[in-house]
């Protein structure tokens, strides 16, 4: 036995702990700031579209990178969290830009971008 696992040994001893017993769970009892929720501030976006819209067919860019579509971030489902900055973030559906914004964020901050009736694809019964 080494040195090291020799003092290892006699401190579980003098302790009362018996190596066997030594688990994670009492590894994370022993940190209980470990088990307090943590708060992200980072800035959140959702998007608005109108109704009757398939919003996986519209994606979302910040910075010219590919984060998701308008369905993935629409208004009460989850959020979109950036960094605090000036962000570009453009909607495009087949390749055609339908919204580029420039936008500021603040950490702790909402905002809905509304995507305009005009460069939506809005989804209709079609007439024979």
């Amino acid at each position: 036995m080494t040195h090291t696992l020799r003092l290892a040994a006699a401190l579980l001893a003098i302790s009362g702990l018996s190596a066997c017993s030594v688990t994670v769970q009492d590894t994370v009892a022993l940190h209980p700031f470990h088990e307090q929720p943590i708060q992200d501030p980072r800035p959140q976006l959702h998007f608005a579209t109108p109704a009757h819209v398939d919003a996986s067919q519209y994606k979302i860019y910040v910075n010219t990178l590919y984060v998701g579509t308008v369905a993935d971030f629409k208004e009460n489902s989850r959020p979109l969290r950036l960094l605090s900055g000036s962000h570009q973030v453009s909607i495009m559906h087949n390749a055609e830009p339908v919204l580029t914004k420039g936008v500021v964020l603040q950490d702790g901050s909402l905002q809905v971008l509304q995507i305009p009736r005009s460069g939506i694809l809005v989804l209709a019964d079609s007439e024979h």
